[in-house]
């Protein structure tokens, strides 16, 4: 019997070939969810295309929106994770 832990860290993981034009609507998906205790694996397989680039975009996106509410909980006492 498997029991279930809802505290339990889930690792996702993000694998891209030449598909750069789907990576933010994949990340964005990811960011909606409502489960908080995961963490993000990204691999691109030299694509050609833009895929790392569209990655690091949307990464420093999210660092910039995240940061100053991570600061302000921080100095609160308490973390966003």
């Amino acid at each position: 019997m498997m029991i279930s832990n809802p505290n339990m860290p889930v690792s996702i993981i993000v694998v891209s070939y030449n598909h750069s034009q789907y990576i933010p609507q994949c990340l964005d998906s990811i960011l909606s969810q409502t489960y908080s205790n995961w963490e993000l694996i990204v691999a691109d397989d030299a694509s050609p295309d833009n895929s790392r680039e569209t990655f690091d975009k949307w990464l420093e996106k999210i660092i910039l929106n995240l940061l100053p509410k991570f600061i302000m909980k921080k100095i609160r006492g308490w973390y966003l994770y």
